[in-house]
């Protein structure tokens, strides 16, 4: 995270806990690289054999959840379209739906990854923090339609309602054992054809009807129960303990940026 992103989030009432979570159980000595994370499978740029190409708006939907679960980062940003935005809950992350509004884009998104699955070294406080050593990812009751806002191009442009979009992310903690995120929440994706006349793509993103790309991204978690706290203190666990955490994705893409 750079600095002047720590000094704007630190201003705002939801993300110091966070801040301070991550800080107290996420520093980890050394730099270079996920010792932690195992052999990627290179039969397929670090994906399994069969992970299917973004061929097709429900493949392209397969091909994205491996390319998080399996922490590849290029060929996950393949998937995202040069103006992808992902758009934070107002429900559960008004902070950073005040912070970001509608620019978090492609270059956010995969420095954000890149931490996350990798590890990074804070410009703010000079600490590392070791990536992610496993995540889950489960999309349950996954549905395609037509996108609304494209009703006259149904033929290049989807809309994929996920009602649980379930992931657990397990990172190095301190002595006393991991630290577990889960994230459970209802997602939606807007999905283009790469060759229609409004897909924004880079240069090394085929421009075809083969090719299916992300342009949207819509966190949809609802505010915490009544009493829930979605940011644990870690202080008082026993020795040996790990660590779970119920956090939005936003709020954890945003910690990692």
């Amino acid at each position: 995270m750079r600095g002047d992103d720590l000094t704007r989030l630190n201003s705002l009432s939801r993300v110091p806990a966070l801040a301070l979570t991550l800080a107290t159980t996420l520093a980890f000595a050394g730099c270079g690289g996920n010792p932690f994370k195992p052999p990627p499978d290179t039969g397929n740029g670090g994906l399994p054999v069969d992970t299917p190409a973004n061929d097709s708006p429900q493949n392209t939907m397969t091909r994205f959840q491996r390319t998080y679960e399996y922490q590849v980062q290029p060929e996950y940003v393949k998937l995202l379209t040069n103006d992808f935005r992902y758009f934070f809950s107002l429900d559960s992350d008004p902070t950073l739906v005040t912070l970001y509004g509608p620019n978090w884009g492609k270059d956010d998104e995969a420095e954000s990854a890149t931490h996350l699955f990798n590890g990074f070294t804070s410009s703010a406080d000079g600490k590392y923090y070791a990536g992610a050593t496993n995540i889950t990812m489960v999309l349950n009751s996954t549905q395609y339609f037509d996108d609304p806002a494209h009703s006259d191009s149904s033929a290049y442009y989807q809309w994929v309602t996920v009602a649980r979009v379930v992931m657990s992310i397990e990172v190095p903690g301190d002595a006393s054992g991991p630290l577990t995120y889960y994230i459970d929440a209802p997602h939606n994706f807007y999905l283009v054809r790469g060759d229609a006349l409004g897909a924004s793509l880079d240069a090394d993103q085929p421009a075809t009807s083969t090719h299916w790309y992300i342009r949207k991204w819509d966190d949809l978690s609802p505010p915490p129960a009544a009493g829930a706290i979605r940011i644990a203190s870690v202080n008082n666990r026993p020795v040996g303990s790990s660590l779970s955490v119920p956090i939005t994705l936003g709020a954890l893409k945003a910690s990692y940026r």
